[in-house]
C-alpha cells in the first residue's frame, strides 16, 4: 500500500508490508477429560486470538461454542439434558414413588471441533475437520431430587445414579407433596424439570378436598352435597385445603355418595361455587 495525492505516490515501505490475516490452524485435538472435553490445536505465531470455536456435526450443522480464545487450548462440557416427563407413580398412606424418563440416554453425542485464527487483519478460514478433532461424548452423571411440601419450599432430598426412581418414605398421610428433578455432572446440574405433585392416601376414613389458591381471597367456603345455605366449613387462606373426618357417613352409619364444592370470599363478597367433585 502506498499513500498518494494530486502530486503522486508514496515510495512503497518494503521494510513495513502489509499485515495479512493469519493461516488456518492446523491440527485440532480434541480428548475426553471425566466429564469435559479438552481441545487444542497448533499455534498459529501471526495470530493474536482464536474465535469461533464451534462444534459441528456435520460440514453444515455446526455451533459456535466460544466466540474468542487467548492460548492454544479449551475446555468444553457439554450442558447436561433436562429431565423431562417427571410423575407419582404410586402412593400410599406413607410413602410416593416418583419416575422420570432416562437422561444419560441422550446425554452424548459426536462433537467435531473447527476453529479461526486472528489478528488485526482478519481471521482465516476454518480449521479443516480432522480425525484428531472428534470425538465421541457420552458421561454419565447422577439425578437430584428437590421436595417441597404444600405450603413449603424446594429443598433437594435425594441423589440417585442411573436410577430414574426415587421412593419418599418421609410423608405423612393425606398431604400434598411436589417433586422437581435435574441431571447434575461433576461440573455442572441442568435446568430443573417441571413440578409434578402428589397426594399421599389417608390413613383412616378421611377425605381432603384440594383447590388452587384465588387471589384476594381471605377464606374458602366449603359445602357438602347439594345444600348452598351454610357452608360445612371455612378454611382460612392461604390454606387450600379440608380435611372431611366423616365422608360416605350419613344417620346411623348409613353410606351415602359426598359432594363438595368450594367458593372464595373476601369482605367484599364470595365468588360463585365450583362445580360438584363427588367422592364415591
Amino acid at each position: 500500500m502506498v499513500a498518494c495525492n494530486d502530486n503522486g505516490c508514496s515510495a512503497i515501505d518494503s521494510a513495513n508490508p502489509a499485515l495479512a490475516p493469519p493461516p488456518t490452524p492446523q491440527n485440532v485435538r480434541a480428548a475426553l477429560d471425566g466429564s469435559s472435553i479438552q481441545i487444542d490445536w497448533d499455534p498459529v505465531p501471526e495470530a493474536t486470538h482464536y474465535a469461533n470455536l464451534q462444534a459441528c456435526n456435520d460440514a453444515i450443522n455446526c455451533r459456535v461454542l466460544v466466540d474468542i480464545v487467548h492460548g492454544e487450548t479449551h475446555a468444553y462440557s457439554p450442558s447436561p439434558s433436562q429431565p423431562f416427563g417427571v410423575r407419582v407413580t404410586e402412593r400410599s398412606s406413607d410413602s410416593l414413588i416418583v419416575r422420570w424418563p432416562a437422561v444419560h440416554e441422550r446425554f452424548h453425542g459426536r462433537y467435531e471441533f473447527r476453529l479461526s485464527a486472528c489478528n488485526e487483519a482478519g481471521c482465516s478460514k476454518p480449521s479443516p475437520a480432522t480425525a484428531a478433532g472428534v470425538v465421541n461424548y457420552s458421561y454419565v452423571g447422577q439425578y437430584q431430587v428437590h421436595r417441597r411440601s404444600e405450603r413449603g419450599q424446594f429443598e433437594a432430598v435425594e441423589s440417585t445414579a442411573t436410577m430414574t426412581e426415587y421412593t419418599d418414605l418421609d410423608v405423612r398421610p393425606d398431604s400434598v407433596y411436589f417433586y422437581k428433578v435435574q441431571y447434575c455432572t461433576d461440573l455442572e446440574c441442568s435446568a430443573l424439570s417441571d413440578e409434578k405433585g402428589g397426594l399421599t392416601e389417608s390413613a383412616g376414613d378421611d377425605a381432603r378436598v384440594l383447590w388452587n389458591a384465588a387471589d384476594g381471597a381471605t377464606w374458602y367456603e366449603v359445602f357438602q352435597d347439594s345444600d348452598a345455605t351454610w357452608p360445612d366449613a371455612e378454611v382460612s387462606a392461604p390454606q387450600t385445603s379440608y380435611r372431611d373426618s366423616s365422608p360416605n357417613r350419613g344417620p346411623f352409619g348409613a353410606y351415602l355418595t359426598t359432594s363438595y364444592r368450594v367458593r372464595a370470599c373476601n369482605n367484599a363478597g364470595c365468588s360463585a361455587l365450583t362445580e360438584f367433585v363427588t367422592l364415591d
